[in-house]
């Protein structure tokens, strides 16, 4: 089930309130609350897939030092974007269910 939410207020509600199994954001949602890391603090609760432009490998540490368990570069197609996130949704499945 994919529920859409409007701000990083409203995710860190829904993250609080349970059964969330996964944050997928873009570098525009995070800014837009002004700090990218206490932003990203906020999500924490649950993994996190974040889009983000041409990361370079300092954005890919600064973010996952972060918390953010998954950096996609942007751009990317759709079905691209689905399989990424697919497999590493999977992954979370496999390694809770060991």
């Amino acid at each position: 089930t994919l529920i859409a939410a409007g701000s990083i207020e409203e995710a860190a509600e829904m993250i609080e309130a349970g059964g969330v199994q996964r944050v997928v954001t873009d570098e525009a949602t995070i800014a837009m609350d002004g700090d990218v890391d206490a932003a990203i603090g906020r999500l924490a609760g649950a993994p996190m897939s974040l889009l983000w432009t041409k990361p370079d490998t300092a954005d890919r540490s600064r973010l996952t030092g972060a918390g953010v368990d998954q950096v996609i570069a942007k751009p990317i197609a759709g079905a691209a974007l689905v399989q990424t996130i697919v497999s590493v949704a999977q992954n979370d499945v496999d390694s809770r269910a060991a």
